[in-house]
């Protein structure tokens, strides 16, 4: 008889970010005998392999190795199975704490964790399987293994000598190497508001300012007109870019001075 599977996702951005947890199911508790046998490093390995299977299959970048992310999986997956605590914060820390103490440098970390039981003796492929098909068939958990501001990714699988439970933990990144530098030039002649999404932002005449942002977003502008009216031009900003807001034949316009 096979027990449920239990999962939970977080995903954190820097300082500023937001989180959102998310539990599906419950766990059987076992008897400590009967634990099945699987190869934990292979099985780690198969959900990273099966999980860039899914993400090609959707047309997105497969997910790079980090060492840092890796440790630091590695090591709350190790510590869920030693203390039968369960949940992100299950060590008093938070996920980007535990990839900063590893000197994993933040711009964005999200987390897929995974708990679950089997009287069955499973290989190493059908662990990784069940751990990957239930994260793809919950909305938040498929959220991260899909999202495609995410660029790196670490893997553990560990098993409570105790109780037999296998814990997963994928731990996602995206190094702030990796944030997108958007530069704004103001080469008009007035002052020109524009929104970053729900901020506001001044920009003087002949000034520049530089934002570094950890997802693709959007700059609405908001530009002043002739008759003292104002038109909205939206810049959608996927890499890092230069704007240039000019004047030409008496009308502002923004503009892609580069983009790689």
């Amino acid at each position: 008889m096979r027990g449920k599977l239990l999962l939970t996702c977080l995903v954190w951005l820097t300082a500023a970010g937001t989180a959102w947890p998310q539990a599906v199911g419950h766990a059987d508790k076992p008897a400590a005998d009967e634990s099945p046998v699987a190869d934990q490093p292979e099985a780690a390995r198969q959900i990273v392999t099966q999980a860039n299977a899914f993400r090609r299959g959707e047309k997105l970048a497969e997910f790079r190795p980090s060492e840092p992310l890796q440790k630091a999986a590695e090591g709350f997956a190790q510590f869920m199975a030693r203390t039968g605590k369960y949940g992100h914060t299950a060590d008093d820390q938070q996920p980007r704490d535990r990839a900063a103490k590893q000197g994993y440098d933040t711009c964005i970390v999200a987390e897929n964790i995974g708990l679950q039981f089997s009287s069955d003796r499973l290989t190493a492929i059908a662990l990784a399987t069940e751990f990957v098909e239930g994260w793809k068939s919950s909305k938040n958990h498929r959220a991260n293994l899909l999202d495609p501001d995410l660029t790196e990714l670490g893997v553990a699988v560990a098993q409570s000598e105790k109780t037999g439970k296998y814990y997963a933990v994928q731990l996602f990144g995206r190094p702030r190497s990796e944030s997108i530098r958007v530069e704004i030039e103001n080469r008009a002649d007035v002052l020109v508001k524009y929104k970053l999404g729900e901020q506001t932002f001044e920009l003087d005449k002949q000034t520049v300012r530089i934002h570094e942002l950890c997802r693709a977003d959007k700059f609405a502008f908001e530009l002043p007109t002739a008759d003292d009216a104002e038109r909205t031009v939206v810049e959608q900003v996927k890499a890092t870019a230069k704007l240039l807001i000019e004047r030409a034949d008496g009308q502002l316009t923004v503009a892609r001075a580069s983009e790689p």
